[in-house]
């Protein structure tokens, strides 16, 4: 008997790897995500528990989507400057993550919730910054598969935003992600 298995993520009803759903990313910007991007997981009984993947919106991922959406949109040149105006003047107050979370049961994954069981931190400088919010993210899995790459379907997708400029993080600063069954610590 002859078994295969894959670990490219699959569409569940169809089967097919969910990359194929979405045009691919130019090489360099998944090196930039890849940069930006930093992991982390935990076991409980020697199964995993939760797994954590964080993207740091940093001013070189933010510059690599601008463009990556201008060219998918087909934007103008005025859209494009418009976009990235907007997305470095949202740099200089807050600093926004991708976090991708998965949890070994459906319940624990709840980092949008009042009684959520996680809590986020945010070290710089040797200060602890707490998420001014964070949004569950339901964009279309094709879209964020392509933004993304990291990201899986068993995971959930939040942007988290603290207030502090993300050049200050962006040059040394702990993410962590602690709760009962785990902690995570992301160093960029």
């Amino acid at each position: 008997m002859f078994l295969a298995c894959s670990t490219a993520p699959t569409d569940p009803v169809g089967g097919t790897p969910l990359q194929s759903h979405a045009k691919d990313a130019p090489t360099d910007y998944r090196s930039t995500i890849e940069t930006w991007t930093r992991k982390d997981q935990g076991y409980l009984d020697f199964a995993q528990s939760f797994q954590a993947a964080a993207t740091l919106l940093s001013r070189a991922v933010t510059e690599q989507q601008v463009n990556l959406n201008a060219e998918n949109l087909s934007w103008t040149p005025e859209q494009k400057q418009e976009a990235r105006q907007k997305a470095l003047y949202d740099l200089q107050g807050q600093t926004t993550f991708l976090l991708s979370l998965y949890t070994d049961k459906d319940e624990d994954n709840n980092l949008d919730k009042k009684d959520s069981i996680w809590n986020l931190i945010l070290e710089v400088n040797g200060k602890r910054i707490y998420p001014e919010s964070i949004k569950r993210v339901y964009e279309n899995r094709a879209v964020l598969l392509q933004k993304y790459p990291h990201i899986n379907v068993w995971s959930r997708n939040y942007i988290v935003k603290f207030p502090i400029p993300t050049d200050d993080a962006s040059n040394g600063a702990k993410f962590t992600v602690t709760g009962p069954i785990g902690n995570a610590h992301l160093d960029f």
